[in-house]
């Protein structure tokens, strides 16, 4: 197991793991600026002109700052793909449909946060009854959340929408989690790593083998590592992570101890379509267009 991106690495993620998430999230935001295409279909388009989703993004802080929610909410244009994405935020944020249905989606929302403040202080009393007399230390009691659920790539055929949390919750260290979510324009459905074939052709898993040990290079500055120092696992058995697309390529993102220490970030890495295309299933192609 590698060593030498352990310290640097865990005073990063242990002592400022919120901030390391909010710098991911606020990346993707970019992309997702440079890659969204809202306006810039060709003109006369009229039905991929129909399929831009127009995005209302709505927020919340809760007084002593523990709990930050913030979301993008699809306008509710009859759309099978808007129902669907508004699921998946119901799933990410209890009862946002309930409140956030309506015209005043910011009102609504402030609503949702306050349920999850609530619901967190109530856990915090529970946390703490079950120490009963015994004196707990003080950094123990500082839980805080926050989740980011924000769309960054609007393309005419798919949508993707990118869910970041960050949470303490009493332990050695807070947890942070990314996951993306690809929505099919006209079906409404998710899509997920079933666009993906062959993966288990040594050509797929010479490519992805290369891309993570570029990811963890960069990283740790030792060009002369192997990826089998970094990783948890086999470089033979590396699962396919989560899997989301963007403007240009196929992203596949692994969680805190998926295929690497926690000290090792978000391993993330980016197939272009021209990379995946001899991997990509008949529904994956037509998606993309290829």
């Amino acid at each position: 197991m590698k060593k030498a991106i352990i310290p640097l690495m865990t005073v990063l993620l242990l002592c400022a793991s919120c901030d390391r998430v909010r710098e991911y999230f606020h990346k993707m935001r970019q992309k997702a600026v440079e890659e969204t295409v809202v306006g810039d279909v060709k003109k006369g388009d009229t039905e991929q002109r129909q399929q831009q989703l127009q995005f209302t993004r709505v927020s919340y802080c809760s007084p002593d700052s523990s709990v930050i929610a913030e979301a993008d909410i699809p306008k509710r244009d009859g759309s099978v793909v808007a129902d669907s994405i508004l699921n998946y935020l119901n799933n990410c944020f209890p009862h946002l449909r309930e409140h956030c249905s309506g015209n005043r989606p910011q009102q609504g929302f402030e609503r949702v946060g306050q349920q999850m403040y609530e619901t967190m202080r109530g856990e915090i009393d529970e946390f703490k009854a079950g120490f009963g007399d015994d004196e707990i230390p003080e950094y123990a009691l500082a839980w805080s959340q926050e989740t980011r659920v924000t769309m960054v790539c609007n393309q005419p055929r798919y949508v993707t929408m990118l869910a970041v949390t960050s949470e303490y919750r009493g332990g050695a260290h807070g947890m942070h989690y990314v996951f993306g979510t690809t929505f099919d324009k006209q079906t409404g459905r998710s899509i997920d790593r079933s666009i993906l074939t062959n993966t288990d052709s040594p050509e797929f898993k010479s490519m992805l083998q290369q891309k993570l040990l570029k990811y963890f290079t960069d990283n740790d500055g030792d060009e002369n590592a192997s990826l089998d120092e970094y990783l948890l696992v086999s470089p033979e058995h590396v699962p396919i992570g989560n899997v989301s697309l963007t403007a240009n390529g196929v992203v596949i993102m692994y969680q805190p101890y998926e295929i690497a220490p926690y000290a090792a970030g978000l391993p993330e890495v980016v197939l272009t379509f021209e990379q995946v295309r001899p991997f990509l299933t008949q529904q994956g192609s037509a998606l993309i267009n290829m």
